[in-house]
């Protein structure tokens, strides 16, 4: 898979500024060949011609055809960066099976992230994955206060405030400079990076509204979970001066064992389909749904399909993150900025390690997009009347 891949390639390049730094290398010194990197990290030669690759890229190292690999102009003596040592860790939750959050999306992140990292000159970074396991997650982030990152970049695997509050607490204790990149905004005053997910469900909404639809069913999770959607949803219809109905915001139940929410992604698809079936058999009209993710709107359309209903010609749809079963079922959703986050997160760690705005506290949110397919029907008032 594209994960395991990008760590065996971590490994070899880890390997080479291990040489490069345990043997003192300079500019233009031999460090050694393909081959060796080969049976040093128990990789192919492709993923070692990968590693090279993107050290070429960088200016850490050049080769010779038939020769082998010499150290580059980035740590020549006079131009080695004084941070060549430090390491930053990168802690985030990505599940390989049906996970909460897509291989890919994490994939973004981290891409975005190394580039930056490794543009800052000589830094480098090492990935935990916590699985979305808060007990492993509190582990990791104990181990990697006690290791020897210098610096951690983290994403939360449980958006509980008791949850939050310990984990990141741990962090704010140790001393060493951290920012938290997350999917919505987090009530703590930390250098943090998140989606603004109230502005891309506000969008959501709004784009309903301009089709000329006003009762729009929002399917959601009770309590503060996905909290920041309902607001956005709710924003939406105000500013358009509809009055918020009750009676169209399903919120599901969701399971909290131990103060930590216990949530498989095949459980939004079971969402979107109860609360559809529970609104029509409520006899509740609605013209439009907004779901809290793709899956919910996949299980939401099953539910219209068994009742005879057709997207866009009966009920118009909206989703959220953009993911295959947008594109499969052909919906439109919100796009969510995975690249511009890693990006950030890159630039603020660097200025913390670099002394920069130790004493301010940065909080930035960066808006997703919605991407429109044949999903959302333009359609009169006196339409909805006939329904």
């Amino acid at each position: 898979m594209m994960i395991k891949k990008i760590l065996k390639t971590e490994a070899v390049k880890e390997e080479i500024f291990r040489q490069i730094e345990a043997r003192n290398l300079e500019e233009g010194d031999y460090i050694c060949t393909e081959k060796n990197l080969i049976e040093l990290c128990e990789v192919s030669n492709v993923t070692v011609k990968r590693a090279l690759a993107q050290l070429k890229t960088q200016g850490f190292v050049f080769g010779i055809p038939g020769k082998g690999t010499y150290v580059g102009k980035k740590f020549s003596s006079k131009s080695k960066p004084v941070s060549l040592n430090k390491i930053i860790e990168l802690l985030i939750p990505v599940q390989m099976e049906s996970g909460h959050k897509d291989p890919a999306d994490f994939f973004a992140i981290m891409t975005e992230v190394e580039k930056g990292i490794m543009a800052g000159g000589g830094f480098k970074l090492i990935f935990n994955n916590t699985h979305f396991n808060v007990k492993l997650e509190y582990e990791a982030l104990v181990n990697a206060i006690a290791g020897p990152a210098d610096a951690i970049i983290f994403e939360p695997a449980n958006y509980s405030n008791r949850i939050l509050e310990k984990h990141i607490g741990i962090l704010a204790s140790s001393g060493k400079p951290f920012i938290v990149v997350s999917d919505r905004s987090i009530p703590f005053e930390v250098d943090s990076v998140f989606e603004d997910d109230f502005y891309g469900a506000s969008i959501a909404t709004s784009h309903l509204i301009k089709h000329g639809h006003e009762k729009i069913l929002h399917i959601n999770y009770a309590g503060d979970f996905l909290d920041s959607r309902r607001k956005g949803y709710k924003h939406a219809l105000m500013e358009n001066r509809i009055d918020v109905d009750k009676a169209l915001i399903y919120n599901g139940n969701l399971k909290i064992v131990d103060n930590a929410f216990v949530l498989d992604y095949e459980d939004f698809y079971h969402l979107g389909y109860k609360a559809v079936k529970e609104t029509l058999a409520a006899g509740t009209e609605f013209s439009a749904i907004f779901a809290i993710n793709d899956k919910t709107a996949e299980g939401a359309i099953t539910a219209l399909t068994e009742n005879g209903m057709k997207i866009p010609d009966d009920v118009s749809i909206v989703g959220y993150d953009n993911r295959p079963e947008a594109k499969d079922l052909n919906f439109s959703s919100i796009q969510r900025p995975f690249v511009d986050i890693g990006k950030t997160a890159s630039k603020m760690i660097l200025n913390k390690l670099n002394g920069m705005n130790i004493d301010a506290v940065t909080k930035i949110g960066l808006k997703p997009h919605l991407v429109e397919r044949n999903s959302v029907k333009t359609i009169q008032q006196s339409e909805m009347a006939l329904q």
